[in-house]
Order: structure tokens, then sequence, then C-alpha cells
């Protein structure tokens, strides 16, 4: 299963701005979906917490290992996520194209099979078909959910991950500081011209208390009764608020 996420509020000059400017993507790619060998089940497990069909259970050793066939229409920077749960710390190689990266994923505990979480590692990928697999390390791995390939991230400012919190009168601004946003004084989530402040979109709901990334994906203004009277509508795992130096969120 593939999940497109286009993380696109759009706030002025749509016609004039560049089409890299406009693709950024979350593509969830599911365990089930992988390409497997080595001894690692698919089956419908017991476990829960996951999404999809069911989870990757690697039992079968050092070597075992994932494999997704993916397109990126960009070359640029990506962030390849891996949703897992493993007791203890089950590291795992990632390898792009069959060249194995510096960094692979740590996969450290989170306690039970049935608690999940995220870990990150950023590639460069050129624009184009790519094959992206995981592979176990030791003699035990982890269960995988799913893996998604996010961007590009260049030029971008992170303003909210995935179960972050902004507060009313927060700002944070892209890259060059041309563009900012936040919750204003009136409560209403903007985004504002860097240095004139000259605000160029806003969701038009003042009474903001706190502006939240849902885990769902849902960007959310919540007001001081923890009642959202604001949100974006958007959904996948994983999703992020950003802010690049064109003012597009």
């Amino acid at each position: 299963m593939r999940l497109a996420l286009y993380l696109v509020i759009v706030l002025f000059r749509l016609l004039t701005l560049p089409q890299k400017a406009l693709s950024f993507t979350i593509d969830i790619y599911q365990a089930e979906d992988a390409v497997s060998s080595g001894g690692v089940s698919t089956e419908i497990e017991p476990n829960t917490g996951y999404t999809g069909r069911c989870y990757a259970d690697f039992y079968g050793g050092q070597g075992a290992f994932l494999l997704w066939n993916i397109n990126t229409t960009f070359e640029g920077h990506y962030s390849i996520a891996l949703r897992y749960a493993s007791p203890n710390s089950r590291p795992m190689d990632l390898y792009v194209d069959d060249v194995k990266q510096s960094i692979g994923f740590a996969i450290a505990t989170t306690r039970t099979w049935k608690d999940w979480k995220r870990e990150d590692a950023k590639v460069h990928l050129e624009s184009g078909a790519h094959q992206i697999k995981v592979a176990q390390l030791t003699d035990e791995g982890p269960n995988i959910d799913w893996l998604s390939i996010e961007g590009p991230l260049d030029g971008q400012s992170t303003i909210l991950d995935s179960d972050q919190v902004l507060k009313a009168g927060e700002f944070r601004s892209s890259p060059r500081g041309l563009f900012k946003a936040g919750l204003d004084k009136d409560g209403q989530l903007v985004i504002q011209e860097g240095m004139s402040s000259t605000v160029i979109w806003t969701s038009g709901r003042r009474g903001g208390d706190t502006c939240y990334m849902q885990r769902d994906g849902n960007l959310v203004v919540r007001d001081a009764s923890m009642d959202t009277i604001w949100s974006s509508s958007t959904f996948g795992p994983g999703a992020r608020f950003a802010i690049d130096d064109l003012g597009l969120g």
C-alpha cells in the first residue's frame, strides 16, 4: 500500500511557484508489500498498533532484509524513516540501490512488541527509480510496520514534527528568514514575511492557544480548552509542517 501525502497549504502566488516548491511528499510503503529474503515473516501477527494488513517480523538472523522499489520525481535530500517495534536495540543497515549507506538505523528499544517508534536517516537521491533495502545486523531483528520516503527536504525549515506543539506567540522561520509561521496575538495560525511581518496567509480562525501536528498527519489549532478550532485536514503517519523560502508551508 502506497499513500502519498502532499503537505500543501497554498499560500500565495500559486501559479508562479517553481514546480519543485510544490513537490514535497510523504510516501508510505508498507512492510508487507516489500520484497523479503532470509527469514522475514509478513503473516498476520498478534501484536497490535501496526498499520496496513500486518507487519514484517525479522526472525531469520543476520542478513535478512526487506526491499522496496520507489520513485522520486526530483533530485534532492530525502528522509527515509522506519516505523518499528523492538524490546531491545536491534540495529539495521540501510542500502540505496545496493550501496550500503554510512548511516543506518539504530533501532532503539520500544520496551515491548506493542509499542512503536519511528527512526529517520537522511540520504541524497537522484530523480527516478530506486531500491531501498533494510538488512538485519544481528541474530535478532525488529518488527517493521512501514518505510516512508519524505522530501525533497532542500530549502525547508521544519515548524512542527509529528507530535510537536507550537504555543501562542511562537514563530519559526524559513531557512533564510524570508518567511515565518506561528500563532499571532489573536491566536490565528499565520505565515508572514520575515522582515515586515506582513501576513500572506492565515487560517482565518482566532482564539488559538496551541498548534499541534497530530501523529495522524492532521495539523490542528486548539483553544485554551483544548477544543480544535481549525485543522489542515491532511493525513499520513510521520507528517510534518515545514516552510520554505518561497513562503510555502
